[in-house]
């Protein structure tokens, strides 16, 4: 069974350097970009489509051509939840909230942002439907956020630590294999 991942394209806020929202939109680049993302796509079979009810993974399923099938918004998909910060520009949160960030960096696993969650709340609902993949045992792809990625990592290497240590790319492609109950990272970010 393949898990195949793939991260939303370039959206508005990703080049301003804001955190997103759920309306965030894919920008003029975040379409062309997913343009060798389709074709790479291509080699890989999958039965089950899941996106995150944000409307980025809604916009990058239609990028890649697969609007007219069938596919399930799923709430676990939906990206880390950046609480007071969504919307915000980097800056403006670097200057107004510096206690914040500094108490973030230095505990960026458990640290929980005002009105957020915690990278531990995120593994909750990423492990759940990770769990129901595994039960369903279909090759499956998954249309969601780097934070989700970055968790879904995290429940293949059985550890947190790998949550700091990569970045999907916009349009990235990751794919997992199940096979004997042995997960392994076929691949990671390929574009």
């Amino acid at each position: 069974m393949d898990i195949i991942l793939i991260r939303h394209g370039m959206t508005f806020a990703n080049e301003a350097k804001s955190f997103s929202t759920m309306d965030t939109k894919l920008s003029p680049a975040g379409w062309e970009g997913l343009d060798q993302t389709k074709e790479n796509l291509k080699k890989y079979a999958f039965s089950k489509i899941y996106i995150s009810e944000m409307h980025r993974t809604y916009e990058t399923l239609c990028a890649l051509g697969l609007e007219d099938e069938n596919y399930q918004k799923e709430p676990r998909l939906n990206e880390y939840d950046f609480g007071i910060f969504k919307g915000m520009p980097r800056e403006e949160m670097l200057r107004d909230y510096q206690d914040m960030i500094t108490a973030w960096g230095e505990d960026i696993i458990n640290y929980r942002v005002p009105e957020g969650e915690n990278v531990p709340d995120l593994m909750v609902r990423v492990r759940d439907f990770y769990e129901q993949l595994l039960d369903q045992g279909e090759n499956s792809l998954i249309i969601t956020h780097d934070g989700v990625i970055r968790a879904f990592l995290c429940i293949v290497f059985d550890t947190t630590e790998v949550y700091s240590k990569v970045k999907s790319t916009n349009g990235g492609i990751t794919v997992i294999q199940i096979e004997d109950e042995i997960a392994k990272l076929l691949r990671y970010n390929e574009y």
